[in-house]
């Protein structure tokens, strides 16, 4: 009887349909567990020795160290200054600014668009002052003016302006600038004005004459050879030196209002200082 149940039991044990003890239980869930543990950790092992093969392989994928070898200073061209040995080579020294050129002072007034202190270079002359001044103005006069002296620093140039004639009613009036050429320095000055008369074929000697009487005056007029301050044409009157249209014209305007009775009335034109006179003197005469 024993016997049938024990192969009774070992039927049971091997059958299919029969339940597991708890002992196979606990066994199988072992077995399950080393199992998953087992592939885990292969997994996790397989997964980082290939991040470390990826790693060890980045640096040759990268671009090839530069293995040029520098290359050598260039070398200078012929002739060029080269350094003493030992010695370290300097900079050329930057260049030195030039100096300005000195200037000088010089004033302007008169006749010209705008009057007063120029600074201009040493050598300048006075027609460029007259042109830094912008010019003359419409009643602006430098006939007796030597535009190629030079400038006298501290000095000033006056340009004599023209006399303006008026009418006012039967009489002309002359409006005198107040701007007079002898005002200028003696080297600003045109020859005749700067030395001794300047003689012309129709001139008397150097030592002027005694003024002659109207009285002996010789037929027709003036004396012989000599321009008569009050008849004299515009072209008569320059040919005196030192007279140009302009001053001719003023000694015109001026003997329409007031004819001269002596040779030293001329000196009463705007413009016609001593020197002008001294120097027309031999060749004028008043009648």
């Amino acid at each position: 009887m024993r016997d049938c149940d024990r192969v009774g039991e070992q039927v049971m044990l091997f059958s299919p349909n029969r339940l597991l003890t708890t002992k196979e239980q606990l066994l199988l869930v072992g077995v399950l567990f080393a199992l998953v543990a087992g592939a885990g950790a292969l997994f996790w092992h397989g997964r980082h020795a290939g991040e470390q093969r990826v790693e060890t392989a980045a640096p040759a994928a990268g671009p090839p160290a530069d293995t040029k070898r520098p290359e050598p200073p260039p070398t200078p061209p012929a002739g060029a200054d080269l350094p003493a040995p030992g010695m370290v080579a300097m900079p050329p020294p930057a260049p030195v600014a030039s100096p300005a050129p000195p200037e000088i002072a010089v004033a302007v007034r008169g006749g010209v668009r705008s009057a007063g202190l120029q600074r201009l270079p040493v050598d300048s002359r006075v027609a460029d002052l007259i042109m830094r001044a912008g010019g003359t103005t419409p009643e602006g006069d430098v006939s007796g003016l030597n535009l190629a002296a030079r400038l006298v620093d501290g000095t000033t140039l006056t340009v004599p302006v023209v006399v303006e004639r008026v009418s006012d009613g039967d009489r002309m009036v002359l409006r005198n600038s107040g701007y007079r050429l002898a005002e200028n320095p003696s080297a600003y000055l045109v020859a005749p004005q700067q030395g001794a008369p300047v003689p012309t074929p129709s001139a008397a000697p150097a030592s002027p004459p005694a003024t002659v009487p109207a009285a002996s005056a010789a037929p027709g007029g003036a004396q012989k050879g000599l321009i008569n301050l009050n008849t004299a044409t515009q072209a008569e009157l320059e040919t005196l030196p030192g007279i140009g249209p302009v001053y001719a014209g003023n000694i015109i305007a001026y003997r329409e209002a007031n004819p001269f009775r002596t040779v030293e009335d001329v000196e009463q034109v705007p413009g016609i200082g001593p020197k002008r006179l001294e120097a027309m003197r031999p060749l004028v005469t008043v009648e």
